[in-house]
């Protein structure tokens, strides 16, 4: 008797859970936007398509589809007011492999396409953008509730403010085959894709959900930066913060990882840490050229891997010295076409360095014999031309022809 209770409260939960997964199943429910569809209409088909993909995205819920029918949209965005599940995400997509253009007419405006905050869940794909503020925005506001986000194939081919950003203490966050083009704005100086935390608030007091982590980017391409650097690790010093040793211990930027991101034509750095360490991450098969430096780096467990940094005006590849980079892997790294090919290392047996082909290591370290212009000058120049404007660039290079006895 005991053993068949047993078997009918198995079959009676069993039974439930399908129930349940059914119910949930049912409920998800696609939703389409045309530019001929209207707001008034239900969305439910092609036929009855909203007008805006502001309004579609707005619709949605855990589980939703919107797919979008091709064509121009303007001056629309994202606009998703809800998180996905885990087992049911939110999508927004292309309509049956349509091209889905969506643009701004407004020149210099600050409007977003996507604005992702305390979100999770959400995938977004397979649109071009062109002439907004930004394309994406993603933040955790140190509350730790953004998270699972996977953004596909949506270029942003021009951009008055950064491009795309990720900020907050978000995590697990995808970004594949996506390219950003031509960043610039006439009285200030986005990055092309920023990184950007803080451990605490302006009074000082702490946030616990600040680290930034579990980031991937596959094919992430950025071509030119009018005034400023491409994919950007920190927020800068500020006078006040004293020198380049100041940059933050904290753990702020974990798990990295990019694979085939390129960087051209940035007026900056292609990868720089303007303040945070790079921890537990890996930078592979990505081509940086064209830029004023091509990788200023700090990291912590960190691996360069088949990496080809050329014809940057200064340094191909570079570690930010006195900021105790730690257990660095250079392997099969090429420079060439610099002023300073690389690497050029921060003090210290933390790098291992594997030529091409090679399983030995091979540390080389930096030259020290110029006494006459110290590293602390160097940095300086570095800082006062890329972040303060103070210097022009001619001068910076000259300091740093002086120190390298270039």
């Amino acid at each position: 008797m005991k053993k068949e209770m047993n078997r009918f409260l198995i079959v009676l939960l069993v039974a439930g859970f399908v129930l349940f997964a059914s119910v949930g199943a049912a409920s998800a429910q696609s939703y389409y936007v045309s530019t001929n569809g209207y707001d008034g209409n239900n969305g439910m088909s092609m036929n009855q398509a909203f007008g805006s993909v502001e309004y579609g995205s707005s619709q949605l819920i855990a589980g939703d589809t919107l797919y979008i029918g091709g064509g121009t949209y303007w001056n629309d965005k994202v606009s998703i007011q809800n998180s996905g599940t885990a087992n049911n995400w939110i999508t927004v997509t292309n309509y049956n492999s349509e091209k889905v253009k969506m643009y701004h007419d407004e020149e210099f405006n600050s409007m977003t396409l996507i604005s992702l905050v305390d979100k999770s869940y959400i995938t977004i794909e397979n649109i071009e953008s062109s002439h907004y503020g930004s394309a994406v925005y993603i933040s955790g506001k140190y509350r730790g509730d953004t998270h699972n986000i996977i953004i596909t194939n949506v270029d942003s081919l021009r951009s008055y403010s950064r491009g795309y950003a990720c900020n907050g203490g978000a995590h697990d966050i995808h970004f594949e085959n996506i390219l950003i083009k031509d960043v610039q704005h006439p009285s200030s100086a986005p990055n092309a894709f920023d990184f950007l935390t803080s451990p605490h608030d302006e009074e000082g007091n702490a946030y616990s959900d600040f680290c930034i982590h579990n980031i991937k980017l596959i094919n992430v391409d950025i071509d030119y930066v009018y005034n400023h650097g491409g994919f950007n690790f920190g927020q800068g010093l500020t006078p006040n913060e004293g020198g380049w040793d100041s940059h933050w211990e904290g753990e702020l930027c974990n798990n990295f990882y990019f694979d085939g991101c390129d960087v051209t034509g940035a007026a900056g750095a292609g990868y720089y840490c303007n303040k945070y360490v790079l921890r537990d991450s890996v930078i592979k098969n990505c081509d940086v050229s064209d830029c004023f430096n091509g990788m200023g780096l700090i990291g912590d467990n960190l691996l360069i891997e088949n990496v080809v940094s050329h014809d940057n005006d200064m340094n191909g590849l570079y570690f930010m010295w006195d900021t105790k980079s730690r257990d660095v892997t250079i392997k099969c790294y090429e420079g060439y076409g610099n002023k300073i090919n690389g690497p050029a290392l921060a003090d210290g047996p933390e790098f291992t360095i594997i030529k091409c082909g090679d399983s030995a290591p091979n540390e080389p370290t930096p030259d020290d014999s110029n006494d006459e212009v110290t590293k602390e000058d160097v940095t300086n120049a570095i800082r006062d031309y890329l972040l303060y404007g103070i210097i022009t660039k001619e001068d910076c290079v000259e300091i740093m022809n002086g120190y390298y006895g270039v």
